[in-house]
């Protein structure tokens, strides 16, 4: 796998989902992905590794 590479997290969140997914050390993106039926925002989530080089950046 490359470490620039984003890669989906298989399903839908909800915004009080997100601590149970996204962890320290990685670099996230996120989507809106439309609703749930019960009219809550769903997002889709990408996530990719820091390479050493980002690391050592920060």
């Amino acid at each position: 796998m490359s470490t620039n590479e984003w890669l989906r997290l298989p399903g839908l969140f909800r915004r009080w989902e997100f601590e149970q997914v996204i962890e320290p050390g990685d670099d996230f993106h996120v989507e809106e992905a439309g609703n749930a039926e019960d009219g809550s925002q769903l997002f889709a989530i990408y996530r990719r590794e820091h390479t050493d080089e980002e690391a050592n950046d920060e």
